[in-house]
């Protein structure tokens, strides 16, 4: 018992689940300072628009990252050890975001100009930028393949830390809005820069052009993967799209504010989602029917702790609106009860979509579930949000969700849960 408890607690799963863990536990503890402080300091016009511009740089976010951080790390992960290989991967990663991101920032300025929008709102969004621009850099994707996930942990958050002390010293009034973008900029741009760094001199890394060719091959393999990470990422900023369109700024920033109560529960499932996924996707290719036993044994007890949290948030719903936003949002405080499911049906996709197709192969499976339900996302919100407003945008949020569980299923019955096939 001894010898297998000391084997667990070595395996690199679980040593990268801790260090992933430690890096969610600052992604979810410090927002939780900042949080009750900005909303409160902006109020909810203030926060409404910096939703706004983070809305539209979101987009820009997800073509950048191009679901690199997935089909990198899966290709790292199975080939760990030919060194040509990941300085080839490298390369061809870095150059396809550095055009992504040209293409991006050209696509942004154009926007700001057909929608008239004033230097406020274009400075908080070329602040945000920044945060784009980071992206290119980001090596998340290869200490993930490489199941070694201290480094990178370290430097987010000494990032992080950094950003929160700013925000403090600096943000104390409701007009500093493009500031507040400016130091929420800063830990993303830093922690990538940094983490390049030890990633160039810990795995030997050599940057050699791809040329026109090896850029063009890599986005045509990550295309299918890329259509699914990028509409998933959608989902709520089409939400806040349109809810911007027939909502006033307030309710934009109500609406966004309690929606980080699910998404910092969301962000405590995210380190173990990212340490299973490079351990399934090896299991999967070792033995398919084993990798699915294991699925099953670790998704019963996490959705399980899940639930219950979501429960407890339900009901003492409007003692946490209070806490963590401040009584200005209380209005909004029982948008959560349509939140907390959504959330959960995400972790379950999580494990149907991340874990069992992609892992498996089936991206383009995972693609065609992700576009349909983003659809059916799409046309709820038109249908909903002019007339519900706040409440329709949820709504529809928790439709897709449910849409693509169903989907996920399916596919997984078509082409993963089969017995006898590897």
């Amino acid at each position: 018992m001894r010898f297998s408890i000391r084997q667990i607690l070595h395996s690199k799963v679980v040593q990268n689940s801790m260090w992933l863990f430690i890096l969610q536990i600052a992604n979810t503890v410090l927002p939780l300072l900042t949080i009750p402080y900005v909303t409160r300091i902006l109020g909810a016009a203030g926060y409404g628009e910096y939703t706004i511009a983070y809305n539209l740089i979101t987009y820009c976010q997800v073509v950048v990252e191009y679901g690199f951080v997935m089909s990198g790390a899966r290709r790292i992960a199975i080939s760990s050890d030919d060194k040509e290989n990941i300085n080839s991967v490298f390369s061809r990663i870095i150059t396809a975001r550095a055009v992504l991101f040209i293409i991006s920032l050209t696509g942004v300025l154009i926007v700001t100009l057909i929608r008239g929008m004033s230097p406020s709102q274009i400075m908080n969004i070329l602040a945000l930028m920044i945060v784009v621009f980071s992206v290119i850099f980001q090596m998340n994707w290869l200490y993930q393949g490489m199941q070694q996930m201290r480094f990178i942990t370290i430097v987010n958050v000494i990032g992080r830390l950094i950003s929160v002390g700013l925000i403090f010293a600096f943000i104390h009034q409701s007009n500093q809005v493009f500031l507040y973008c400016i130091f929420y900029s800063f830990t993303f741009i830093i922690s990538s820069l940094v983490g390049l760094v030890i990633a160039k001199r810990k795995y030997r890394l050599h940057y050699s052009f791809p040329g026109l060719k090896g850029i063009i091959s890599e986005l045509k393999d990550g295309w299918h993967l890329f259509t699914s990470v990028a509409v998933s990422r959608l989902f709520g900023s089409i939400g806040v799209t349109i809810l911007g369109i027939y909502a006033a700024v307030e309710a934009v920033g109500g609406y966004s504010a309690v929606y980080k109560v699910p998404y910092i529960m969301t962000l405590c499932f995210s380190p173990i989602g990212q340490a299973l996924y490079p351990y399934m996707s090896k299991s999967i290719v070792t033995n398919r029917e084993a990798a699915i036993k294991k699925q099953k044994r670790i998704f019963v007890p996490i959705m399980g702790v899940f639930i219950i949290m979501g429960i407890a948030v339900i009901v003492l719903r409007d003692f946490v609106v209070k806490l963590l936003l401040g009584s200005e949002y209380l209005p909004y405080s029982n948008l959560i009860i349509f939140m907390i499911p959504q959330m959960l049906f995400g972790i379950l996709n999580n494990f149907l979509g991340v874990q069992s197709l992609v892992a498996s192969g089936h991206q383009k499976q995972y693609s065609r579930a992700i576009l349909i339900s983003v659809a059916v996302l799409l046309v709820a919100n038109l249908i909903m949000c002019p007339t519900l407003g706040i409440y329709g945008t949820t709504l529809a949020t928790l439709i897709s969700e449910v849409t693509l569980s169903l989907l996920l299923v399916y596919f997984c019955k078509k082409n993963y849960w089969i017995v006898g096939e590897q």
